[in-house]
C-alpha cells in the first residue's frame, strides 16, 4: 500500500491543494517507510489527482481539500481521510491503528465538515433543514419527509455557496 501526505515542517500541510511538498510511504509489515520525497510546488491544482495515480497512491492522508479536488481524487479510485492535523509521524500511527477519524487529529473548528463528508462518502444522501438546529431534529424532519435533498455542489463547507 502507497500513502500520500502533503508535508510543511513536519506536519500535514493545512491544504492539499496548494501544498508545495508530498511525502510517499510504503506500508512495510507493521509501519510505514518513506519512500519518496517531492516538490509539488508547481503540480497544478487540476493534476494532483491524476498525479497521485500515476504515483500509484492507495491512500491520501490531507488537512483541507476543495470539494473538485477531492471528488477528482475519488474518480481515480484513490482514498482519503481530509481534515487532519498534526506531526506526520502521529498521523501515520494514528492511520495504521484505525484511530485517524478521532477528534484528536482533526484540523480546528473541522469535526462537522468530516462529518459531512463522511456521510457524502459512504453513499448517504446529506439532507438538512432550516429547522434543524440539532441531529435530533434533523432526524426526525428527515423521518417526516419535510427536508430538502442537498445537492453535491452545496456540501463542501456545510452549505450553500
Amino acid at each position: 500500500m502507497k500513502i500520500a501526505i502533503p508535508e510543511h515542517q513536519g506536519r500535514v500541510a493545512p491544504v492539499f491543494d496548494t501544498c508545495g511538498r508530498m511525502l510517499i510511504f510504503t506500508r512495510d509489515e507493521n509501519r510505514e517507510v518513506l519512500v519518496a520525497e517531492q516538490d509539488w510546488s508547481t503540480v497544478s491544482r487540476q493534476s494532483r489527482a491524476v498525479r497521485l495515480k500515476e504515483l500509484g497512491i492507495d491512500v491520501l492522508l490531507c488537512g483541507a481539500i476543495s470539494c473538485g479536488i477531492e471528488d477528482q481524487i475519488h474518480g481515480q479510485g484513490i482514498s482519503h481521510v481530509a481534515w487532519l492535523a498534526g506531526e506526520v509521524a502521529t498521523i501515520l500511527k494514528a492511520y495504521r491503528e484505525g484511530r485517524a477519524m478521532n477528534p484528536e487529529y482533526a484540523m480546528p473548528g473541522t469535526l462537522v465538515c468530516r462529518q459531512r463528508r463522511q456521510m457524502r462518502q459512504g453513499g448517504i444522501e446529506v439532507y438538512y433543514g432550516p429547522e434543524g438546529e440539532t441531529v435530533g431534529a434533523v432526524i426526525d424532519h428527515l423521518l417526516q419527509g419535510r427536508l430538502e435533498l442537498i445537492q453535491a455542489n452545496q456540501v463542501c463547507g456545510g452549505g450553500q455557496f
